[in-house]
């Protein structure tokens, strides 16, 4: 088992080029496009940090009261009364993220809002080096083989990573890893069970 396990190690580096190119989120859909849209916008104002915390607080808002969710999502109000009302709860944030909820108002997008916080911190997330990532063998990794995977992560993510170190006896042998959003899977149970689909 440690064998399997310190084997799996010094396959960090080729684990961690089959992930992501890139430390940056792959993002989809509509969310994904407003969200990277207005990321850019935030860092070449240099207002990330300021962007960031009004969405906070639009999302807090937009959990705390159900009535305000369910107002953007009604399409029998006009995009113009949207947009008004919009920028006055919005009154005093970024001069950025108050032209991004205009456009989403013109555009009849404000029902979008909730995905496209989630998709921002994605990328802010990637952005400041805020990734976690979780380890997991069949059995515990020594020091040696902790710093190897580490090394490996971080050299590939560009940043810090908070990594925790989990043993799971079930997965046999090797490891799985999930960095973000992203999961590589070597452990010999994943394999065994490939194998029996293969074979049945």
């Amino acid at each position: 088992m440690q064998r399997l396990a310190r084997s799996s190690a010094m396959r960090a580096p080729g684990l961690v080029r089959q992930m992501s190119e890139s430390a940056r989120p792959q993002l989809y859909g509509l969310s994904g496009r407003y969200a990277t849209a207005l990321h850019n916008a935030a860092t070449s104002a240099k207002a990330t940090a300021a962007v960031s915390k009004d969405l906070n607080e639009l999302s807090a808002l937009l959990e705390s009261t159900p009535v305000f969710k369910s107002y953007l999502n009604n399409p029998i109000i006009s995009n113009q009364a949207k947009k008004e009302d919009i920028l006055k709860i919005a009154k005093g944030a970024n001069q950025v993220t108050l032209g991004f909820l205009q456009l989403l108002a013109e555009n009849d997008r404000l029902n979008e809002l909730p995905a496209m916080i989630v998709d921002f911190k994605k990328l802010e997330n990637a952005g400041s080096g805020a990734n976690t990532a979780t380890v997991t063998s069949a059995d515990k990794l020594g020091k040696k083989e902790q710093t190897a995977v580490r090394k490996a992560l971080e050299k590939r993510a560009d940043g810090k990573l908070d990594i925790e170190f989990v043993v799971d006896e079930t997965i046999v042998g090797g490891m799985t890893v999930q960095v973000g959003d992203q999961f590589q899977d070597l452990s010999v149970r994943s394999a065994t069970n490939k194998l029996a689909r293969t074979l049945a």
